[in-house]
């Protein structure tokens, strides 16, 4: 059908979580060959930057993950530190400003509705100032040390 409309769709670099800021994201991300990942011998969340190939979870550690006989040992994988979010809201901003939102989750559990007046607010003040590039980021509010499971996409627009 993209071809048909003469449309493409656009897929974020794998370091795009690993380059935004910490006080966007709330948490430290790093992008690292899953070889690397291997020697961390403490809990992460861990997964592929934009496919499945590596389950996106909590891992207790590096030695966790696929080995070398599963997949080549530069195969890129985004590392986060473990953290479980009240309430899960994805965002999509273009120029500072929120174009759709959608809540995923409440305490790490599914809970797809539409964002609170409260997320869209929070979401607000995090996108003031960002790039003008149109982008795709997701609003948690950090409460406890967990892992929330990731969500499907389904935005809705914000007028």
């Amino acid at each position: 059908m993209c071809g048909q409309l003469s449309i493409a769709l656009l897929e974020a670099p794998n370091d795009w979580l690993a380059t935004l800021p910490s006080h966007l994201t709330g948490r430290r991300i790093v992008l690292a060959t899953i070889a690397e990942a291997w020697t961390l011998r403490g809990p992460a969340f861990m997964k592929s930057p934009n496919d499945k190939s590596i389950a996106a979870r909590v891992h207790l550690d590096g030695t966790r993950l696929p080995g070398p006989d599963e997949v080549d040992p530069e195969t890129p994988v985004l590392v986060s530190d473990v953290v479980t979010f009240a309430e899960e809201v994805r965002l999509h901003v273009l120029d500072g400003d929120i174009r759709a939102a959608r809540r995923y989750a409440l305490s790490g559990r599914l809970a797809i509705a539409p964002a609170s007046a409260d997320a869209l607010a929070f979401g607000k003040v995090r996108a003031a100032g960002t790039s003008a590039r149109s982008c795709p980021w997701v609003t948690r509010r950090p409460r406890l040390k967990g892992g929330p499971q990731p969500l499907a996409d389904d935005f809705v627009p914000v007028h």
